[in-house]
């Protein structure tokens, strides 16, 4: 029937009224959504289906080719049975893509690509003139008359936003990865008010589970609109068996969720025996307190990054694993002993760094000198790792260190290997054995260093997230895709440590947060915040601060994130007021207690407002003004 319907509407679009030049060569119809084009390969409408509100910028084709570093927009459009067939200028290419119509989204599907090979193919470039909301992640645009959103089907498709001010909405594909059987869902529907956004991500759900896109649901409800993604956490560090009672107690005064790191290495992701002598059976006795108070279980994780903090993880000692990313190879020239310090390559040196860290047969050397033949000045068993002697022909390669900040290193999986699936499986089960509920995905660096970002960054967001019995509430550094949206509840926080100056980095950075994510269709996250002691670094953290961070959160409808640690959590004396101002807000939050007005005014970039309740128990809202600065004298009566 969706073939048939496509069908009719093409051949309706090329019979026409002949010598008519604006007529399309196809149009594309459902009940929200009308998309033509001309047989010059050019958008003439996309909007609704009444023909009365076009939002697409007219003109531009609406595919390209790449040859050669040149772009080749779409010159010629003709209908070929259920298909399109599409010439693109002087590139000699020549591509079919079949086209589908649903009740909640249109798709183009690339059947065949003809002629010299392409560099890229970019099956959806849509260009409209909406601008009030531009998300470049989930490439999508909205505003209060019309929305349009392209998704990526599968990960033969590259979606994206191309512009971040107004709508360019792109779906593009590399023979690297197969441009045959790339598809994009193309969604177009009016939206008013209120809540345009949320009439939009409605729309993106039902084309997830059309188009077998991941949809996670926790209890029946779809994660990304589930009430539980607005809860505060309380990140703490060193949480385990001793202190989570005591942890507790002061997460209970004011969170939803204990977000904390209970490993001892990765990226085998062992327990770390300080904090759990029990091992996983005192993780989960930790956890079920965690539920039994009514608390989310959150887990912090550094997705694949090996040798974050110790270097005896068991993907490096004590014989390293070949699956280790290594971006130069060579080959020894002579035989070496396990006490030797330099080492010499077949083929020189030329193009390696002048140090490094060396794979060597599952030993691991650094080398502080190169040679144009080889390296000297080498520390062997680097790490631990065993020492042996190795036969000339040996293979070499460099390891690849993500995190070279501050003297570090962290090392990486290959992703062309099997080792992100072990280490998938790997936080799966944990999280599975403990109910986790939330989880952090920090680092991401070791993802970073391996392009093409659009295929390799959401690695460990999609492959856990698909392990898991029930989905967590997942956010973190660099995990972000258009794939991976699909599986992600949060945006990013601002995590800088501020000492001094806060309340303007709050006014700044992180109370525009939650209006930043909101682009992507993502709750955001008003943290990591940590409450301060007055110190020779730092001012101390008072409850009005808190206020401004908690009204920023309850404006943009986000949790806060809070850092402490468990060895000092009530040391700023202040802290039961803190408490009590998060447990007030995320109360209000949840019950949706102000009206979109007001909303909007506690979102207002650098707006501050009081938060009072009088004895009649309402809550009210206050501008707060300042004054214009003055100098107090403590020994004098007067100013």
């Amino acid at each position: 029937m969706t073939n048939l319907r496509s069908l009719v509407l093409l051949l309706a679009a090329v019979i026409g009224v002949a010598g008519h030049a604006a007529e399309p060569a196809f149009v594309l119809q459902n009940a929200t959504c009308r998309f033509a084009v001309g047989p010059d390969g050019t958008t003439a409408y996309f909007g609704t289906p009444d023909g009365r509100h076009n939002v697409c910028e007219p003109g531009y084709p609406f595919m390209q080719v790449c040859l050669d570093g040149k772009a080749y927009g779409a010159s010629s459009v003709q209908v070929d049975q259920l298909s399109l067939r599409v010439e693109f200028g002087g590139s000699g290419v020549v591509v079919r893509v079949r086209t589908e119509t649903t009740p909640d989204h249109l798709a183009l599907t690339v059947t065949e690509v003809l002629g010299q090979e392409v560099q890229w193919l970019q099956l959806v470039s849509l260009r409209l003139n909406i601008t009030q909301n531009v998300g470049t992640l989930v490439n999508a645009a909205w505003d209060d008359q019309y929305a349009a959103c392209v998704l990526a089907c599968n990960d033969r498709t590259h979606a994206f936003g191309a512009d971040g001010a107004r709508a360019f909405l792109c779906a593009q594909c590399y023979p690297e990865f197969g441009t045959v059987g790339a598809r994009a869902a193309i969604i177009g529907l009016p939206t008013g008010t209120p809540d345009p956004d949320r009439r939009l991500l409605a729309a993106i759900g039902r084309v997830e589970l059309s188009e077998g896109l991941p949809h996670p649901l926790l209890n029946g409800v779809w994660i990304k609109e589930s009430p539980g993604r607005l809860r505060s956490y309380l990140m703490v560090h060193d949480l385990g068996e001793a202190n989570v009672d005591e942890v507790i107690r002061i997460a209970r005064g004011g969170f939803g969720c204990i977000e904390f790191y209970p490993w001892r290495s990765t990226p085998s992701y062992e327990l770390n025996p300080a904090l759990f002598p029990n091992g996983l059976a005192g993780l989960k006795t930790v956890c079920d307190k965690i539920h039994a108070a009514d608390m989310q279980v959150g887990l912090h994780v550094m997705q694949g990054m090996v040798g974050w903090g110790p270097k005896d993880d068991r993907y490096i000692v004590p014989r390293a694993d070949s699956r280790l990313l290594q971006n130069r190879r060579g080959v020894l020239d002579a035989d070496v002993d396990e006490h030797a310090t330099t080492l010499l390559l077949s083929n020189g040196t030329s193009d390696w760094p002048e140090q490094g860290d060396l794979y060597v047969d599952g030993e691991i050397i650094r080398y502080t000198k190169r040679t144009e033949t080889g390296f000297a000045q080498c520390q062997r068993r680097l790490h631990d790792t065993t020492a042996t002697a190795h036969a000339a022909g040996t293979p070499v390669g460099l390891l690849v260190n993500c995190f070279p900040i501050w003297g570090g290193t962290v090392y990486c999986p290959d992703l062309q290997t099997n080792m992100p699936d072990e280490i998938c499986d790997r936080l799966a089960e944990a999280f599975n054995a403990v109910g986790a509920d939330m989880s952090y995905f920090d680092g991401g660096e070791e993802l970073v260093v391996q392009p093409p970002h659009w295929r390799t960054i959401g690695t460990f967001a999609l492959g856990v997230q698909r392990r898991l019995a029930k989905p967590v509430f997942l956010s973190g550094n660099a995990c972000y895709t258009h794939l991976s949206w699909h599986v992600i509840t949060r945006g990013s926080p601002h995590y800088d440590p501020i000492h001094f100056g806060r309340r303007e980095y709050t006014l700044r950075f992180k109370g525009t947060n939650p209006a930043n994510h909101a682009k992507n269709l993502l709750t955001g996250d008003v943290g990591w915040f940590a409450p301060h002691t007055h110190s020779l670094t730092a001012d101390a953290v008072t409850p009005d601060e808190v206020l401004l961070l908690c009204l920023k959160a309850v404006g943009g409808k986000a949790p806060i994130s809070f850092s402490v640690s468990a060895a000092n959590l009530w040391t700023n004396e202040r802290m039961a007021e803190m408490l009590e101002i998060i447990r007030a807000c995320d109360e209000l939050k949840q019950r949706e207690y102000f009206s979109p007005a007001a909303l909007a005014e506690l979102a207002r970039p650098r707006a501050e407002h009081h938060l009072e309740q009088p004895a009649d128990g309402q809550w009210h809202l206050r501008p707060l003004k300042f004054g214009p600065p003055c100098t107090v004298n403590a020994a004098s009566e007067t100013r």
